[in-house]
């Protein structure tokens, strides 16, 4: 048995408050994680809260800003207000928001522990640094109407091991609370500039208007401290944590229309809905490095055959426009002439080659349109990214034989290069609980890796038709 490769994934869990049908949901994440269950349970939501995180993080970071940016509107179809994506459509009475969790691997603890170590914990009443071994970020924000006034409220998290910090701003008619809360505690009531998301929290100024307002003043050894907390923090949210978030990826289920023909800019980001899926193509078959090319095409075709695609290849055509192709009969056809199957698995089959090692891939049900035998060969496709370039994938699927398939990677069946353990795979059943919010329950799996017991949603449809099958032909 090969070992576990957990240890090694960068997205260790998601926390979710009020995002769509989602109310407050806890999940951990593993290199490879499905969710499965109802239509409109919860499972797509679960992927673009995490997308939202990433995107606002990266596009939009203000807190006291409710109008989404550009890359979410395309993201997440949403017309303009945030008030779109909160539960029930309510900011006034609900918490919008998200929490990430990263591990954080060797190479950036090294990085990281000397701004750690020299910082004079016990001036704090701190006996010894974080282990830094993972961190957890994420905000909320609320929006209740005063005075005929949109109040932005928000709240910041971050949790480095156990040492925590919540900093929360709150509107109270014509003046501001704020209140630091964790490892460090502190509180006031003058305005403060609205924190960014990946920024400082300004420890050194919220601690000196707290002993300032006790008609004290901040020590001097304490403030310094304070400073290099400040600065270490920054250094992880806005390198390690900023790097994890630009290799997220999603890939939703609108995808599989391809253009005939795109510019020539190359990039590694299919978009959401794949329409930048030529450019990826190119950016695959095109690329000056020669054995980045050769690796990434070599195993972009070893896949596209493995699923019945043959003969593909991108380049520039002479009118000089970017194109894709395929063999079919003999013949040399255009890939927007594919079939729908075939287009919609390219698209993402072209995300997870291209993107970078230790990118975290989440797809919309990457069995559309596939036959059976092409469903129990992406578990395959998925472990062996997993293993050999440490990739993450979460998909979402009303696929019955993909969960079942996992064994084949997890059992004897199991290629050198695509073998995973138990401890890598996290199979969820998503559905809604008796208040109509959404629930995650985790589907045990068996040391042979099958879903123990099976999928109870897929289970009671079988069972209802091989019971109606033995009752009518007996």
């Amino acid at each position: 048995m090969y070992g576990s490769l957990s240890n090694k994934q960068m997205l260790k869990g998601v926390e979710i408050y009020n995002f769509r049908c989602i109310r407050e949901l806890k999940l951990e994440l593993k290199p490879l994680t499905i969710l499965v269950g109802p239509n409109a349970s919860g499972k797509s939501s679960i992927l673009y809260a995490i997308m939202w995180f990433a995107t606002k993080y990266l596009t939009n970071p203000s807190l006291e800003r409710f109008l989404a940016s550009d890359p979410e509107k395309r993201t997440l179809d949403i017309n303009n207000s945030y008030e779109e994506l909160v539960f029930k459509q309510d900011l006034v009475k609900n918490w919008l928001g998200a929490t990430l969790t990263f591990r954080i691997d060797e190479d950036a603890r090294e990085q990281l522990e000397e701004d750690f170590e020299r910082i004079e914990w016990t001036a704090l009443g701190m006996e010894k640094p974080p282990l830094l071994t993972e961190v957890s970020y994420g905000f909320k924000i609320n929006g209740p109407i005063k005075g005929g006034e949109r109040v932005h409220n928000y709240e910041v998290i971050l949790k480095l091991d156990d040492f925590h910090l919540s900093f929360k701003m709150i509107r109270k008619v014509d003046e501001y609370y704020w209140s630091l809360q964790g490892s460090l505690k502190a509180e006031g009531h003058g305005y403060r500039s609205s924190l960014v998301l990946g920024d400082r929290f300004y420890l050194r100024a919220l601690f000196e208007e707290f002993f300032r307002d006790r008609g004290g003043a901040l020590p001097e050894d304490q403030a310094k401290t304070l400073e290099n907390i400040d600065s270490a923090l920054e250094k992880i949210l806005r390198s390690f944590i900023r790097s994890k978030l630009e290799g997220l990826f999603l890939i939703r289920s609108e995808r599989g229309r391809i253009d005939l023909s795109s510019d020539t800019t190359i990039m590694r980001s299919t978009g959401s809905r794949g329409e930048n899926v030529l450019r990826v193509l190119g950016y695959i078959f095109t690329h000056y490095d020669r054995k980045l090319k050769e690796e990434m095409s070599r195993n972009f075709l070893e896949w596209c055959e493995k699923f019945g695609i043959y003969g593909m290849n991108a380049g520039l055509a002479e009118d000089g426009r970017l194109r894709a192709s395929f063999e079919d009969l003999g013949t040399l056809l255009n890939l927007a002439y594919g079939s729908f199957g075939h287009r919609q698995f390219i698209t993402f089959l072209a995300q997870l080659i291209a993107s970078p090692p230790g990118s975290i891939i989440m797809i919309e049900e990457p069995e559309m349109s596939l036959h059976p035998e092409a469903q129990v060969m992406l578990p395959h496709l998925f472990a062996e990214l997993i293993r050999k370039q440490n990739k993450q994938i979460i998909i979402t699927t009303h696929s019955t034989l993909i969960p079942l398939a996992i064994s084949d990677v997890v059992y004897e069946n199991g290629s050198e290069e695509s073998r995973l353990s138990v401890e890598d795979i996290a199979i969820y059943e998503v559905k809604r609980g008796e208040d109509g919010t959404t629930t995650c329950n985790p589907i045990r799996l068996t040391p042979e890796g099958y879903p123990e017991g099976g999928i109870p949603s897929f289970a009671k449809v079988e069972a209802d038709l091989y019971s109606k099958i033995l009752r009518r032909l007996s």
